[in-house]
């Protein structure tokens, strides 16, 4: 039968991070990933903010709280990371640089896969369609300006992971 549902609703997948995640809620892409297929956290240049999920738990190497310094790095790059797509999660704020934000707010993927409150510029189509490739969800709790954390965000990603 052709078409249909390949995975489950609310499922996890997962993909190789060429970054080294030091928390969940990180707002990823596969744009600027130098391997097809895995990604990376969303950057401010403007040519890396079209989301494809948030990750679900950090890359830290689980050895490394056992042996500390001797087992190296303690987050990793270059390892499978879980990634959401669907559903209710909580995303990285930007830590200064974010306005309030109240319930119902549409959130932008912005510098180093954190999201802040976004606008749209309607002053022609590309532009438009621009901050539309950029959203990542409706904020589902109110959070006040430049505090950092994690925002409780319903997902509303445009592509596919």
């Amino acid at each position: 039968m052709p078409g249909g549902i390949f995975r489950e609703i609310y499922e996890i997948t997962y993909r190789i991070t060429q970054d080294r995640l030091d928390d969940s809620g990180y707002v990823l892409t596969f744009e600027g990933a130098t391997v097809a297929g895995q990604v990376r956290k969303t950057e401010a240049t403007g040519l890396y903010l079209t989301p494809c999920g948030i990750c679900f738990d950090s890359t830290e190497d689980r050895k490394w709280a056992e042996l500390g310094a001797v087992a190296g790095e303690r987050y990793l790059s270059g390892v499978e990371v879980g990634i959401v797509r669907e559903g209710e999660v909580y995303c990285k704020l930007h830590d200064t640089t974010h306005d309030v934000i109240a319930t119902g707010d549409i959130l932008f993927a912005i510098d180093d896969g954190r999201v802040a409150k976004g606008t749209f510029t309607t002053t022609g189509a590309a532009t438009l369609l621009s901050g539309m490739e950029k959203v990542v969800g409706v904020a589902m709790e109110p959070i006040v300006a430049n505090t950092g954390g994690k925002v409780l965000t319903k997902l509303e990603l445009r592509r596919s992971a």
